[in-house]
């Protein structure tokens, strides 16, 4: 990762998870934050040193300034909120058979078939009346 970083011109980090911000301090870096809910994700915020952050909505904005924003003055200067989502004059729903069509995928051989229950199970010792 140094080798490919050394000769970047920029960094762009999905969920900030990359805990290692001497690596990137040298080009300009953006990292965006999805959510507050996994640690890691929560640490990488706190060893926030890029140059943009990036998150998917006010709530976790505000999340973010609320905590970490506690420890770096100028964080809400550094935020940037794009809020998940697509754009309909680009992407439609696509028919399924279309896309059968392309992957080439013949939904007959691969229909699912019920499962029994395995021996043993909870199901399977009701119906024998074990607990009764």
């Amino acid at each position: 990762m140094g080798e490919a970083l050394a000769s970047a011109d920029r960094f762009y980090m999905h969920d900030g998870e990359f805990l290692f911000p001497y690596t990137y301090r040298h080009i300009p870096t953006v990292i965006s934050l999805r959510d507050s809910v996994y640690p890691e994700t929560q640490l990488g915020a706190f060893l926030f040193q890029g140059d943009r952050l990036i998150t998917i909505s006010e709530h976790s904005r505000n999340y973010y300034l609320e905590t970490v924003g506690c420890f770096f003055p100028g964080l809400a200067e550094r935020m940037t909120v794009i809020r998940n989502g697509l754009d309909w004059d680009l992407f439609r729903p696509t028919p399924p058979r279309e896309v059968l069509d392309i992957v080439g995928v013949d939904p007959a051989k691969h229909r699912r078939r019920a499962a029994s229950p395995p021996a043993g199970t909870l199901k399977g010792a009701a119906a024998n009346n074990r607990y009764r």
